[in-house]
């Protein structure tokens, strides 16, 4: 009370300034456009500009900063998708390499006499010795599926060795291409003719025709005699080359595998 005795003058003149800021707000929401209206909003939007363009340009960066968050998230979901296409054109190309692999498996057995009642067992390659040629590898199968030493292992489109050691789940397999791989054949247009593969060179086959008087021709092709562990019929290969050895007195020939023997992934054991 004493400061207002003090300061009347100041005191009534804020009353006033209160009172009238009162009566222009009241006017400005209960009336129309007028000329106090107009001029108090003009004063309001002169204020106003400064506190917009500031409002905007503090504005930006987050806005450049949801711009960037939203194309991280946009970028993140491309990668995934291109991630899971690769991963479907990878899936792709296996399955069709793993088709071609069944379709040779199944044009080997087709030699695999019916008379006869064997059992197959469809495998894997695991490991491999690292030479151009695959002369002895390791397979996914053993005892637990019933595969025995000297067990015939067909692929591609015939003969591909046999069974020479065998584990629980694993078994080892030397191929025909293998140094010490002896086996008799037969030509397929005639099997009362016998020959014998002594050995390989550089991914073929080497061997001779026990008949001196018997000349194969190239081109004609020859498959397992049916003596020992593998079955007749067998396709082993072709010969590309026939010429008469005048020291030993017999025919000897070249033969190129029915087996592509760098490209081996999936085999068929007959037990």
């Amino acid at each position: 009370m004493k400061w207002i005795k003090k300061h009347a003058f100041i005191f009534i003149l804020l009353i006033s300034i209160v009172a009238l800021a009162t009566f222009i707000l009241v006017s400005i929401f209960n009336s129309g456009d007028n000329i106090v209206t107009s001029y108090i909003r003009g004063i309001a939007t002169t204020i106003e500009k400064p506190f917009v363009s500031m409002g905007k340009t503090l504005g930006k960066p987050f806005k450049a900063i949801s711009n960037y968050s939203t194309l991280q998230k946009e970028n993140d979901k491309l990668k995934k998708e291109n991630d899971e296409l690769r991963d479907q054109l990878m899936k792709a190309k296996l399955d069709e390499s793993q088709l071609s692999s069944l379709q040779e498996l199944s044009e080997a057995l087709n030699y695999v006499p019916d008379t006869q009642e064997r059992s197959l067992v469809t495998a894997d390659i695991i490991n491999f010795n690292g030479t151009s040629h695959i002369v002895s590898f390791t397979i996914n199968v053993g005892k637990n599926e019933g595969i025995k030493k000297g067990s015939a292992v067909l692929g591609g489109k015939g003969l591909i060795g046999c069974v020479t050691d065998v584990g629980r789940s694993w078994s080892k397999v030397v191929s025909i291409v293998d140094s010490n791989s002896h086996l008799t054949f037969k030509l397929e247009g005639n099997m009362d003719i016998l020959g014998v593969i002594d050995g390989p060179d550089d991914g073929r086959l080497n061997g001779y025709m026990l008949d001196p008087n018997i000349q194969p021709q190239v081109g004609e092709r020859i498959v397992t005699s049916g003596m020992g562990a593998y079955p007749a019929g067998i396709p082993i290969g072709t010969i590309v080359k026939s010429s008469f050895d005048s020291n030993s007195q017999i025919y000897r020939v070249l033969i190129k595998p029915a087996v592509n023997f760098k490209g081996i992934q999936k085999v068929t054991v007959v037990l």
